[in-house]
Formats: structure tokens, sequence, C-alpha cells
């Protein structure tokens, strides 16, 4: 299951300066983290 997100994602997303972090948060592990690096610019 590598690289899905779950049927209901909790998604949080810090970007500043070109530069972007989308963690994952839903369950009650340590978030995921989906995305470092380049600003991935507005998510749906």
């Amino acid at each position: 299951m590598t690289g899905m997100l779950p049927a209901d994602p909790q998604v949080i997303v810090f970007s500043a300066q070109g530069v972007g972090l989308v963690l994952e948060v839903a369950g009650s592990g340590v978030p995921r983290v989906l995305h470092w690096g380049a600003d991935p610019g507005p998510l749906p």
C-alpha cells in the first residue's frame, strides 16, 4: 500500500519561500511525510 492515501486523508501543508512539507496526520501514529522539497502549490 506504499504511496496510497487512506480513504479519508488528513493532510497538512507547510510552505514558505518555494519549499513545501506535506504531512498525512490520520490515525494515532506519528505523521507520515508525503512530500518534502519544492513547494507543490495548491492541493485539491
